[in-house]
């Protein structure tokens, strides 16, 4: 299973609660035509002013948090009663691992990296966002040296989707192997 950040905060994004403080914190200016919560109007807000990130993050990070472990437990307690093993391993796709201190309570941090020049092409083609929009979001994130030290293995990403995929696979094959035997 994946429990993927991305989409969970999609989710806390639009409770009313957050939703609520958001608005009040930042102007209804984040809010789209529909009155979804703009996340690219939302960033430009806060991605390169470390007050407006802090505050954005005080919002968001203790409900977000908490729904990405009640994800992770649920599934566990869902393979549990199905005494399914093989089939316990959870990914937790998440870019703030590092920055929230999470991995403590990981079994395994796997951390992708790639050159900064290909993060940002890739980031203007899937998000549509400016090269000096992208840059203020890395520089927002620890370095690829603070995440990979915290690393237990890290998977290159500079040669494609592909190559990607394939690594994936093996990782999964060795992981799933490893729940079924323990």
């Amino acid at each position: 299973m994946v429990v993927d950040a991305d989409a969970v905060t999609h989710e806390v994004l639009e409770q009313a609660n957050i939703k609520t403080a958001l608005v009040d914190s930042f102007g209804i200016e984040i809010l789209s035509d529909n009155g979804y919560i703009d996340r690219v109007a939302l960033g430009k807000k806060v991605f390169g002013n470390v007050r407006q990130r802090e505050l954005l993050e005080s919002i968001l990070r203790s409900t977000l948090e908490a729904e990405l472990w009640r994800r992770i437990e649920r599934f566990k307690s869902a393979v549990m009663q199905r005494r399914d093993v093989s089939r316990g391993v959870v990914i937790l796709d998440a870019p703030l691992i590092v920055e929230w201190a999470m991995q403590d309570r990981l079994q395994r941090l796997i951390v992708v990296v790639a050159d900064e020049a290909l993060k940002i092409e890739r980031l203007k083609n899937s998000r549509g966002l400016s090269g000096e929009e992208i840059k203020k979001r890395i520089q927002a994130q620890v370095s690829d040296n603070e995440r990979t030290a915290a690393a237990d293995m890290i998977v290159d990403n500079n040669a494609g989707l592909l190559q990607l995929e394939q690594i994936a696979d093996d990782l999964w094959t060795e992981l799933t192997r490893r729940m079924s035997s323990s």
